[in-house]
């Protein structure tokens, strides 16, 4: 069993964990359950040595929120489960069977290194929560690791914790309030 559940610290980067480096999740779609059963059933059982014991369900009440309504990926709205990784390989076969363009990541627990984090993390909502959070935060005080706004880089360029200066949650949550407040 790995460590990556015995973590005592956080860190917006991910950069201070050790084995928790290469954690992902993405959301798998209800549709995708139902067109292609064999290919899911047989992606989870090439995967099954290398996924975390944090998987969950999603929908319920979610699922009658419009998908315009909040800042999370719209893929909430219509995935049936998270599926947590806990290495690379697995990431990316993951990634393969159900890319940007089909689902999402689950936000609390994506790939460090996403690529194209912008659509994984947030969707079609991405380039309006830019436009709101440079209207709330114009000075990016709230600037933090894949964060919508995020000023330091291309993460496979440099190190994530350059230009980071503060925690995730704090966006996150003014964005929320942002959103909420408009509609």
């Amino acid at each position: 069993m790995h460590d990556l559940f015995l973590i005592d610290v956080t860190d917006a980067t991910g950069n201070a964990y050790t084995g928790v480096e290469n954690l992902s999740a993405r959301m798998m779609p209800k549709d995708l359950l139902i067109e292609k059963p064999t290919e899911v059933k047989n992606l989870l059982l090439s995967t099954r040595n290398n996924l975390g014991t944090i998987n969950y369900f999603l929908g319920g009440m979610i699922n009658e929120v419009p998908e315009d309504e909040t800042s999370v990926h719209p893929a909430v709205r219509n995935s049936a489960w998270n599926l947590l990784s806990i290495d690379s390989d697995t990431t990316l076969k993951i990634r393969d069977f159900v890319p940007n363009d089909v689902t999402g990541v689950c936000y609390n627990h994506h790939y460090r290194l996403e690529p194209d984090w912008h659509n994984a993390c947030w969707g079609a909502h991405h380039s309006k929560l830019s436009e709101l959070i440079s209207l709330y935060d114009p000075e990016a005080r709230l600037n933090c690791w894949h964060c919508v706004g995020w000023q330091g880089g291309d993460p496979f360029a440099e190190s994530p914790t350059s230009g980071c200066q503060s925690q995730s949650f704090g966006s996150f949550v003014l964005i929320g309030i942002i959103v909420a407040s408009l509609i």
